[in-house]
């Protein structure tokens, strides 16, 4: 029984992993879909990450029972956990403990102060194993989902602000203004620019750039609204309803696409309501935990 650095020959057995676990669970407790795992596990670059996410797996014997992984992309002071996940027919006997003390010793050898992992509300099991660990909950997101057949307004336009998706060509002035909203190298944005699941869409007024958002094509059939966000005093007049809605047009211009999700944050149903009433619906809670490194 031992832990070891993700190979890329270990992708198939990882996949089905991920699949036969949440297979076992029901989405509101664990709620992150198998193909966005494999897929930072087995291919991070893809994201702009490349060598900032550093996954591991435990082994019995020959086969691969467990997996998991630290992000180092982000803030520079934290460190991004996925997982660490186990079969469940070798739980209980220190994988997981031991993986996410691999993790920790990754997080730390690359200077974090702090490192994150984000659950499920009614996870208590993974609640209560991230307490043992001392971790402690520091942020609530609700996550909202709405199917295919939604009736989107038209509304491409906002008084003089205009919506556009950007390509590689524009990745330094694209970069100079997200760099203020994300912490992100110019390489990863790059990276993300390149990439054909990836829509980076821009907000302009005249010749100036006011707004942004990000949505990943790349989750199987559901497209993810990583980030949105702008000068604030438009955000709060339009621009947000007006770059939310461009994205949800540009997922559902993918025939696989069926359905568009975001985060919320917090779960107060005052601050739902507009979404709600627009037809997305609650999926789940998630539960953000944080530790020193």
């Amino acid at each position: 029984m031992n832990t070891r650095a993700f190979s890329f020959d270990d992708s198939a057995t990882v996949a089905a992993l991920a699949g036969l676990i949440r297979s076992l669970k029901d989405e509101r407790i664990d709620p992150f879909p198998p193909d966005n795992e494999w897929e930072i596990l087995a291919d991070s670059g893809a994201r702009g990450r490349g060598e900032d996410v550093h996954p591991r797996v435990a082994q019995v014997g020959d086969f691969v029972v467990g997996y998991g992984a630290v992000d180092l992309s982000g803030d520079h002071a934290t460190g991004q956990l996925i997982g660490p996940l186990v079969h469940p027919d070798y739980r209980r006997r220190g994988l997981g403990r031991k993986l996410m003390q691999d993790l920790l010793d990754q997080a730390r050898t690359a200077k974090r102060k702090r490192v994150s992992v984000a659950v499920g509300e009614e996870n208590g099991g993974g609640a209560a194993f991230l307490k043992a660990l001392k971790f402690k909950p520091k942020a609530r997101n609700t996550c909202l989902r709405v199917k295919r057949g939604i009736d989107l307004p038209d509304l491409h336009e906002w008084e003089d602000v205009r919506v556009r998706r950007v390509n590689y060509d524009h990745a330094v002035e694209v970069h100079a203004f997200l760099r203020d909203f994300v912490v992100r190298k110019e390489k990863q944005t790059r990276s993300l620019l390149k990439a054909g699941g990836y829509v980076v869409l821009l907000a302009r007024r005249a010749d100036e750039i006011v707004g942004f958002a990000e949505l990943d094509l790349r989750s199987g059939e559901t497209a993810v609204l990583e980030h949105l966000d702008g000068k604030p005093d438009l955000i709060k007049k339009g621009l947000g309803n007006l770059l939310l809605v461009e994205a949800m047009h540009q997922a559902f211009e993918r025939r696989t696409i069926t359905s568009f999700e975001l985060l919320v944050p917090g779960d107060d149903p005052k601050k739902l309501d507009g979404y709600l009433e627009a037809g997305f619906q609650k999926r789940c809670v998630l539960i953000t935990h944080e530790r020193r490194a």
